[in-house]
């Protein structure tokens, strides 16, 4: 779905930028493998083409999207809703928001191109603390670190500054900030060696360790 409106706004004049936000409490909970076209029984060589062609088309609409992309984050990202937040050109956050990556815990490895855009915007600290410690960090942390571009005060419209922040970005003449760190092919490969070693994730002893211990609960 997300797909096919990316390629609608690529492809609208009516459309300069987009901003994307949450219609719940969340702004992305993130997806388990199964719940998003995964097949559950398969061979593994089959499985892990499955999961890692998955994961890598789940990142590459927004390494392409040709015009600017932003984030409104209204609450809570987990995952690769939190990674897919740096390959965007800024991101507005409500107060309430939060931003996880909690890859050790889950057993699985970095995805979204993190281990790239990561350290370039926040530096070896941001990127210790989210991607290998796992800490999940406050809007007004996320800020301080960099991760955050605007910090939208309490009780302020969050998408309704958001859509200010493009219109300026717009005026001003610029594009995707990303690519003026790294080139189109740079990051597909980073997504493709991280989709790989995502899908070899999964047949580790870490993964399933971590999978039994949140079925006990």
């Amino acid at each position: 779905r997300l797909t096919q409106l990316f390629a609608e706004a690529a492809s609208s004049p009516a459309v300069d930028a987009v901003v994307l936000t949450g219609s719940g409490r969340y702004l992305s909970s993130g997806a388990a493998f199964f719940d998003v076209g995964v097949d559950k029984v398969n061979w593994p060589s089959v499985l892990h083409s499955q999961v890692a062609r998955l994961n890598v088309g789940i990142f590459h609409p927004f390494i392409h999207f040709p015009k600017p992309l932003f984030i409104a984050a209204n609450g809570p990202a987990v995952g690769g809703g939190t990674t897919m937040q740096l390959l965007c050109d800024a991101v507005l956050a409500a107060p309430g928001a939060t931003f996880h990556t909690p890859f050790k815990k889950l057993g699985i490895t970095k995805e979204g191109c993190s281990t790239l855009t990561f350290a370039q915007k926040m530096g070896s600290e941001g990127a210790r603390r989210m991607l290998d410690e796992g800490e999940k960090l406050s809007a007004a942390e996320a800020a301080r670190l960099g991760f955050v571009d605007v910090l939208v005060e309490e009780g302020s419209d969050l998408v309704a500054a958001a859509c200010e922040f493009a219109e300026g970005w717009v005026s001003e003449g610029r594009g995707r900030r990303i690519l003026e760190h790294n080139t189109l092919d740079e990051l597909d490969e980073v997504n493709e060696q991280e989709g790989q070693q995502l899908a070899s994730a999964i047949f580790s002893k870490a993964f399933w360790a971590a999978t039994l211990r949140r079925r006990r609960g």
